[in-house]
């Protein structure tokens, strides 16, 4: 199979197995795998790797910093304009999760964090296509739990990202995301367990799977503005060259 053969089969795949792709299909596709083509996969990452990517220490640095004032909020339009993303934030919740167990080393927590892969409830099937369709058996497919956390966290990362100059101007944008999102997240019912035996509370989880989801949203965000940059820069000597041509 050909490079462009297998880019049709993944844009077949992201649109529902249709095999009449249309364009807007083919740019909303490109998006889905440009957040997915920043995200390492777990079957070839060592837990060393993982460690360093994540940079772990920052996590809970400064802990008494205020969140900064953003105006960015998450309502049910805001969600409902991001579902066709969904499985890929699955793919991305995965891996966040199992970032995090390998970080916490806690049996106990995987139950709370992930799915058992022969279980397939039928409500949230649909969600999980991707992951299974990409599974060669070390893919962690993670609980709603997780996948609302990612899905809430992309939503700030979208909004942030229009502040482009606000955001960009703040110490450590991955901090005030991670923050942002938590903070959203707060009233919302996220979890119905509280802590396992060995006192890893669902706060405790929420924290560091958002550290790693923000790490990937913000790595696809820093992707989109150097296209953005590269487009632009294209288009400033293409306009050059034809002022000089005439």
């Amino acid at each position: 199979m050909d490079g462009l053969e297998d880019r049709f089969g993944k844009y077949r795949q992201l649109a529902g197995g249709q095999y009449h792709v249309s364009i807007r299909q083919v740019y909303e596709c490109e998006n889905k795998l440009r957040l997915q083509s920043t995200l390492p996969s777990a079957s070839r990452s060592s837990g060393s790797i993982v460690d360093k990517d994540e940079k772990w220490d920052g996590l809970d640095k400064d802990t008494s910093r205020p969140v900064p004032l953003c105006n960015v909020v998450v309502t049910e339009e805001t969600l409902q304009k991001i579902r066709d993303v969904i499985p890929v934030l699955v793919y991305v919740a995965g891996y966040a999760v199992y970032a995090t167990l390998k970080k916490l080393k806690c049996e106990k927590c995987r139950a709370l964090l992930t799915l058992n892969k022969e279980i397939r409830v039928s409500v949230n099937e649909k969600h999980y296509e991707l992951v299974r369709e990409m599974d060669r058996g070390g893919l962690v497919h993670p609980t709603m739990f997780a996948v609302n956390a990612v899905t809430y966290n992309y939503a700030v990362v979208e909004q942030l990202s229009k502040m482009q100059e606000q955001f960009l101007s703040m110490p450590n944008q991955r901090q005030v995301a991670t923050d942002l999102t938590a903070e959203l997240l707060a009233d919302e019912e996220c979890s119905d367990f509280n802590a396992c035996d060995d006192g890893h509370t669902s706060e405790l989880l929420l924290k560091h799977v958002l550290w790693c989801s923000t790490n990937i949203l913000l790595k696809n965000f820093c992707c989109r503005l150097n296209d953005k940059i590269a487009d632009a820069s294209a288009k400033t000597k293409e306009r050059k060259l034809q002022t000089l041509s005439k």
